[in-house]
């Protein structure tokens, strides 16, 4: 079945408004959840398998479900549960990423969304891990932006509790031998990348998916923008 986004999201809207408007004391509330779940969960799987990253160890290509339509789709919500990994290698941690507007305002949905700064960043204490690289790549979205994901590889993964949030998300959650445990957002970006390519720990995906070292004044690592990150909601744009 084809998926009609626009119905959806009048489903959606309406799932919401009812919810919200369902009191604790009605005994509606696990059908009112139940209800926004299961659009949720349609979304999820409607979303297209996007080539995000290329490994720079076994040359597999990083998937993952992402929505580069809008940002007003749940999938750019920081706690909407992203699914996994359509196609992976076992080198593969998660994917970063900033966005251009490219001098636009973009809608976005009726929560704050985090898109990132506008220009691609590397995050150091990621890449102080043991042959870690940042994979710099391009994708183009259909409201005009342009999007920079950034994936992170590693011959050995770091534990779990050193990963990190993926793109759009603001928590990453674990769990602890003596209990859960989470972090933030990082804190120490950098935006100057190459030198990082001269220390072997970044490479970046041409317009065909293809890993290649670049010199300094290759486009991508010159890319001008604001690198302060930026909250969309509805049609307003903060730092």
């Amino acid at each position: 079945m084809t998926f009609d986004r626009a119905s959806w999201f009048e489903a959606y809207r309406i799932a919401n408004h009812e919810l919200r408007q369902t009191t604790p004391d009605s005994g509606l509330l696990p059908l009112k959840l139940g209800k926004l779940l299961t659009l949720e969960r349609e979304y999820a799987e409607a979303l297209p398998t996007v080539v995000v990253s290329r490994c720079p160890f076994c040359d597999k290509p990083a998937c993952v479900r992402c929505d580069l339509i809008d940002f007003t789709g749940p999938w750019w919500h920081p706690d909407f549960v992203v699914p996994d990994e359509a196609s992976r290698c076992p080198h593969f941690l998660g994917v970063l990423g900033s966005v251009h507007r490219n001098g636009e305002t973009h809608m976005a949905g009726r929560l704050d969304v985090f898109p990132g700064p506008e220009v691609p960043f590397v995050v150091p204490r990621l890449l102080s891990f043991p042959g870690m690289t940042a994979v710099v790549g391009t994708l183009t979205m259909r409201n005009g932006c342009t999007a920079y994901p950034v994936g992170y590889f590693a011959p050995r993964r770091p534990p779990t509790e050193d990963r990190f949030a993926s793109w759009a998300r603001t928590v990453h959650a674990f769990d602890t031998p003596t209990g859960p445990g989470w972090r933030g957002p990082e804190a120490e970006r950098e935006f100057e990348l190459y030198r990082f390519v001269l220390a072997g720990a970044v490479q970046l995906l041409n317009s065909s998916m293809k890993l290649y070292v670049p010199s300094a004044d290759d486009p991508l690592l010159r890319v001008a923008g604001s690198t302060a990150s930026t909250a969309v909601r509805r049609r307003s744009s903060w730092v």
